[in-house]
């Protein structure tokens, strides 16, 4: 990501980076994406509607996950169900490397082929808030597509959280 500065109010300055979080932390509802100067990416507000496990074409595109450089990272999803869960579910994350030849088989021939997942269980007892346990997974590709989804049965705003490691 290329980062550009711009100048505000009392010589501060401030990162297209650090734009990105202010306005997650802004605006609850609105998706934003961003990277930290710690290296956190992140992903928030995504509104993911359902789709099982197994339909990919059903699923809520998140956007691109750069790690290029990374031997490993820290995935953490989190959120809320935006109303009244028709079942106990799960709200879950797969990452498909962002190359031609995932890609190609997946939009020509409907062959999803993620190399990891992450997942949180969500509605039971009637929470409304949903957290997974961080997942430590190794890097093997320099981007990553999102995809989101969601099995409780109604729509959800899902917040993703990596942090690359190096080394």
């Amino acid at each position: 990501m290329t980062e550009r500065r711009g100048r505000i109010r009392g010589g501060t300055w401030l990162t297209v980076g650090g734009a990105w979080a202010i306005l997650a932390m802004v605006s609850g509802s609105a998706a934003a994406q961003g990277a930290f100067d710690n290296g956190l990416r992140v992903f928030e507000g995504i509104s993911v509607g359902a789709a099982e496990r197994d339909e990919p074409a059903r699923m809520t595109e998140g956007g691109v996950l750069s790690v290029d450089g990374a031997s490993a990272m820290v995935v953490t999803l989190s959120g809320e169900l935006k109303g009244r869960a028709e079942r106990a579910g799960i709200i879950g994350v797969f990452l498909l490397p962002d190359l031609p030849a995932f890609d190609g088989l997946y939009r020509s021939r409907g062959v999803f082929l993620p190399v990891a997942e992450v997942t949180a269980a969500a509605g039971k007892d009637g929470a409304a808030h949903f957290v997974a346990t961080s997942k430590r997974l190794d890097v093997g590709f320099p981007r990553y597509r999102i995809f989101f989804f969601n099995t409780t049965g109604t729509r959800a705003a899902v917040n993703l959280y990596v942090n690359p490691i190096r080394g």
